[in-house]
C-alpha cells in the first residue's frame, strides 16, 4: 500500500535472476552521466518517478532504502503535473528511479538537468517495441512492465546493479538474496498468467482497452489487441470518427468484451460498449498499483489485471500458487 506518497512495504513476494559484475564501475554507469553520489549509508533515500519502479526498489531494496514515489497511487504518469515540491524533490534526490522509454520524459527531463544525484532508468536496456500507426507511430512503448519476463530481465538486474553500488557493501548478499527471491516469483507470475490466458476460448483471445499500454501483454501471451481509445498517453481525446472506427472493429473482430483503466473516466467507454453491443469488463490497474491490498505491489496488480482480462474474455483464472516471502 502507499501512504502519504511514500511505498511501503508489504512483503510481496518477487523475483529474478540477478548479475552484480561490475560493482566498482561507478555510479555515474547507471545514468551515463557523473553522479554526485558516493554510496556507503543505508538505508538509501530513493526517489521513484512512479508506483510500479517503486515498488521494484521496495522489494529488491527491503530494508536497506527509504522510497517516496513522485506520481501517487491512481495518477497517470503520463500527464502528471509535477508541483514545485516535487521538482524539489527530484532534484534533490541522491538516488532516482524510472520507468524511462519516454513514459515520463515530458516532465521528468527539466528536473534531470539540474540533478547531479544517480538516475537508473529501468527500461533503458531493453530494446522496445514501437508504434506501428497513428500519431504514437515509430515511438517506444513504454509500458515493459506488462511483460513480467522483461521485468525479471531487464528491470530488476538493472535496479540490482545500481543499488549494489550505492549501498554499503554489507547490504550487498541481502540485495541478491531479495532478488533472486524476486525473479522466482516473477517466473510464477508468468507460468501462471500463461495458464490464465490458455483457459480464454482462441477466438476470443481480444483485447479492447482505454489506452495502449497491453502490448507487451499481448505479444507475451497471444493475446491481439485490437484497438484502444486513446494511444500511448491519454493527453489527447480521440475524435468521434476514431470511436466509430473502434467501435467497427470490435463488431468485426467479434470481441466480447472491453475494459476501463482506472486512470481515464469511464464514459466513454461505456458508449462504446453499449454501441458494439459488448460486455463491459472489470476495471484494470493502468500505470499505477492499486489501492487495495492485493493489488498494491506489482505483482498484485499484474495478478488483478490479468484475471480481470481472462475473466471478461471467457476464461477461469487458476488459483495463484506463487512462493510468498
Amino acid at each position: 500500500m502507499i501512504a502519504r506518497r511514500t511505498l511501503l512495504r508489504t512483503g510481496a513476494p518477487l523475483v529474478a535472476l540477478v548479475l552484480l559484475a561490475g560493482l566498482a564501475a561507478g555510479c555515474e554507469e547507471a545514468t551515463g552521466e557523473e553522479s554526485g553520489w558516493e554510496g556507503g549509508e543505508a538505508p538509501l533515500d530513493v526517489v521513484a518517478t512512479m508506483t510500479i519502479v517503486g515498488d521494484l526498489a521496495e522489494q529488491i531494496g527491503g530494508d536497506a532504502v527509504d522510497v517516496d514515489v513522485v506520481v501517487p497511487v491512481g495518477a497517470d504518469p503520463h500527464t502528471f503535473e509535477p508541483r514545485p515540491s516535487d521538482a524539489e524533490t527530484v532534484e534533490g534526490a541522491d538516488f532516482l528511479v524510472s520507468n524511462g522509454a519516454g513514459l515520463e520524459e515530458r516532465w521528468l527531463n527539466d528536473m534531470l538537468a539540474r540533478s547531479d544525484g544517480t538516475h537508473v532508468a529501468l527500461a533503458e536496456g531493453i530494446d522496445p517495441r514501437t508504434f506501428e500507426e497513428g500519431e504514437d507511430a515509430g515511438e517506444p512503448d513504454p509500458h515493459l512492465w506488462n511483460d513480467p519476463v522483461l521485468v525479471r530481465d531487464g528491470y530488476v538486474p538493472a535496479l540490482v546493479d545500481a543499488l549494489a553500488e550505492a549501498l554499503p557493501d554489507d547490504e550487498v548478499e541481502g540485495l541478491s538474496e531479495r532478488a533472486e527471491a524476486y525473479t522466482a516469483e516473477l517466473d510464477a507470475l508468468d507460468a501462471w498468467a500463461a495458464e490464465a490466458v490458455a483457459t480464454i476460448p482462441a477466438e476470443q483471445r481480444k483485447l479492447v482497452t482505454t489506452h495502449d499500454a497491453f502490448g507487451y501483454f499481448g505479444q507475451r501471451y497471444g493475446v491481439d489487441v485490437v484497438g484502444t481509445l486513446y494511444g500511448v498517453s491519454t493527453e489527447t481525446e480521440p475524435s468521434p470518427a476514431e470511436v466509430t472506427g473502434l467501435v467497427e472493429a470490435i463488431r468485426d473482430e467479434a470481441v466480447v468484451a472491453v475494459f476501463v483503466e482506472t486512470l481515464t473516466s469511464p464514459e466513454l467507454m461505456e458508449r462504446v460498449a453499449d454501441e458494439a453491443g459488448v460486455e463491459l469488463g472489470e476495471d484494470l490497474l493502468g500505470d499505477s498499483v492499486g489501492e487495495e491490498e492485493g493489488t498494491d505491489t506489482y505483482v498484485g496488480m499484474m495478478r488483478a489485471n490479468i484475471s480481470a482480462i481472462v475473466e471478461g474474455l471467457g476464461g477461469e483464472p487458476p488459483a495463484w500458487e506463487g512462493a510468498s516471502r
